[in-house]
This record gives structure tokens, sequence and C-alpha cells, in this order.
């Protein structure tokens, strides 16, 4: 009889377990914004009204996003004088002067960006001059054909609904139904300098102009005069006072 040995020096013994790992990448964005809490325009001298006084680099606005974005400012108050005008606060007239008018209208502020807004390649800009803030102050409108470059984006009801096709973003803009209408997702801690992008100083500028009738102050897309005289006839102007509004600015993802 013969025993034989069977060796098992190759066989391999194997347990196999697995873990399931998810990755959730939620959409971010996020915008940083350095300024004052109140910026103050004081018109104590008649060269100011005339030239208008400017608050360069007033407010700086970083922005970070995982996906594509629009950014867009626009005008705001209470509505305590009106839906879509300034708030005032103190009033120096003595009342019973027809022509002083209380209802300044948002747009009457004027803002400047730091570099153009590359993400409008396809907006519509008909009916428009310009689909953002980067074009330079104007000077005064008096002889001069006002401008409506820097006029502050607003809503007509005061609200905070987006710009339409033909009124100004700061960067992106409202889809045109093509692509280019957009700025793609980044951050300024990647794309430095302060020409990036995803960075932008913001200038102020109110021109009041001698009467004081704010001669640039447009409507949203640039094609109506809402000055003063435009809007409640010759000879009115606008009343001596303390008036408040805000600008807000809003980061929103591209539609």
């Amino acid at each position: 009889m013969i025993a034989g040995v069977f060796g098992t020096a190759n066989a391999q013994l194997i347990d196999e377990k697995d873990v399931t790992v998810t990755m959730d990448l939620q959409p971010v964005l996020q915008l940083d914004m350095t300024t004052a809490n109140q910026l103050e325009f004081v018109f104590d001298d008649i060269n100011e009204y005339y030239a208008g006084i400017t608050n360069y680099a007033a407010t700086i606005l970083k922005v970070s996003s995982t996906v594509s974005w629009d950014l867009y400012a626009v005008g705001r108050s209470s509505g305590s004088t009106a839906a879509g005008f300034w708030d005032q606060q103190i009033d120096y007239g003595s009342g019973n002067n027809t022509n002083a008018i209380d209802q300044l209208p948002l747009s009457l502020l004027e803002l400047r960006q730091s570099q153009p807004n590359s993400g409008d390649a396809n907006a519509v800009t008909a009916g428009t001059v310009n689909t953002d803030y980067s074009a330079a102050f104007s000077a005064n409108s008096v002889n001069i054909s006002p401008s409506s470059a820097n006029s502050l984006f607003t809503n007509s009801n005061g609200g905070i609904s987006p710009p339409e096709q033909t009124d100004k973003y700061i960067a992106g803009h409202k889809g045109a139904g093509t692509s280019g209408d957009f700025m793609p997702g980044g951050s300024y801690m990647t794309q430095t300098g302060t020409t990036s992008d995803y960075y932008y100083a913001m200038d102020y500028r109110i021109l009041p102009s001698l009467p004081a009738i704010f001669p640039n102050a447009h409507s949203a897309d640039g094609t109506t005069a809402q000055d003063i005289v435009s809007t409640n006839g010759a000879g009115t102007y606008a009343e001596p006072g303390v008036y408040t509004m805000y600008v807000q600015y809003v980061l929103l993802e591209d539609q």
C-alpha cells in the first residue's frame, strides 16, 4: 500500500470586503467684499456740484465659484420716498417750492469697474451703449450729451431681479441662447492680480450738475433719461436734504 502525500503550499485563501466612498461636490458661490460700512457724498461747495464727487476703489469684490456665474449690482432703497428712489432722511427745503423734487432716481449713482466684463461675448447689446461699468466717467454734461455708460442698474419696482440682456452686468450676462455669456468657475485665490476676472475694484461717483438735476441718470438699458428735468419738467431740480440708498451686489449661478 502506497501512502500519498499531497502538498498544499500553493493554495491561497482570500476574503474580500468593500467600502463605498461617496464624494459630494456641492456647488459653491462665494463673494467676498471689502468696503466701508457707509460711503458719504457731501456736496457743500459749488465746484463739487459742477464736477461731482468720486470715491475711488471704495469697494473690492472677490469671487470664488465652482460653477459658471454672473455678477451684477442693483440699486436699492427702503422705498420710504417711493419705489426706485432714494430715501429722504432730512429735508432742508421750506416745503413751499414745487420745483424742488425729493424723488431722486437710484440710477443717479454711477459705478466704474476696474476691468471690462469678459463674460458677455454673446450679450444682446441693441438699444444700449454699455453692458458693463468699465467706461471712464464722463465730464460734466453741460453742453455735452449726457452719458448712460456708468448709471447704476435699478429695477423700476426697486427689487433685486437680475438685469436683462440689454442691461449692465459686472461679469457674465443674461443668456442669449448661446455660449459665452457667463464667467467660468474659478477663484481670485488662483487667478491672482488686480486685472483678474475674479477681482473688481469699484469706483462710485455722483454728479449733481448745476442746477442739481443729475444729468447722467438713465434707465437700466440706458435708453431713457431719468434726470430731474426729464422726469419732472423744465425748471425742476433736486431738493436739498440728506438721502440714503444702498448698492446690492449679487453673485448667482449662470442660467
